[in-house]
């Protein structure tokens, strides 16, 4: 009646982030934005690129319990992470289904 099931999957992960203007399409408030920064005023005016890899994880658990032939209930419990990035999932379901479900 219980059935559940675990998995861990190690990974390499890469990406890479382009700088940008904060005003790409208004080149007036761009220019005043590198003046400030320039004089000090703020501390950049434009988004840093980023390049970062290496290992990420995910983990993921999942049961579920049979309440009769054709209606069972479960839930999942996951996490990814890969550098600042952390991600968390939580899920509960009630299944229904017409004919027996083995």
């Amino acid at each position: 009646r219980l059935r559940y099931q675990l998995s861990l999957t190690p990974g390499y992960q890469s990406f890479s982030l382009d700088g940008n203007d904060y005003f790409p399409t208004d080149p007036e408030s761009q220019e005043l934005l590198n003046i400030f920064a320039m004089l000090g005023a703020i501390p950049n005016s434009r988004y840093e690129g980023n390049n970062e890899n290496g290992i990420g994880v995910s983990a993921e658990g999942r049961a579920d319990y049979r309440l009769s032939p054709n209606m069972s209930v479960g839930g999942s419990l996951g996490f990814s992470s890969f550098g600042a990035f952390n991600d968390y999932a939580f899920k509960l379901y009630l299944q229904y289904s017409k004919g027996d479900v083995r």
